[in-house]
């Protein structure tokens, strides 16, 4: 019979870490863009890549951290 070997026994070590939480309700975001209608257009590399239109709504803009990736939430 051949013999289990456990490869998983180095286990990783706990970090302590200053954190400070952040209360959500004290944050209202505003919006970027105030209650309109609005055709957005968004550009990479010169060509647009997607097209947006919004009727009597607000904008919310926030700018990822470079190098991240794009995507569609609801």
């Amino acid at each position: 019979m051949a013999r289990k070997r456990n490869y998983n026994n180095k286990k990783q070590k706990a970090i302590d870490v200053d954190y400070k939480e952040v209360n959500q309700d004290q944050q209202e975001p505003k919006p970027t863009c105030e209650k309109g209608n609005y055709v957005i257009s968004v550009v990479a590399n010169g060509e647009i890549i997607k097209k947006l239109a919004v009727a009597g709504g607000e904008i919310y803009i926030q700018k990822l951290a470079d190098g991240g990736l794009t995507v569609d939430l609801k």
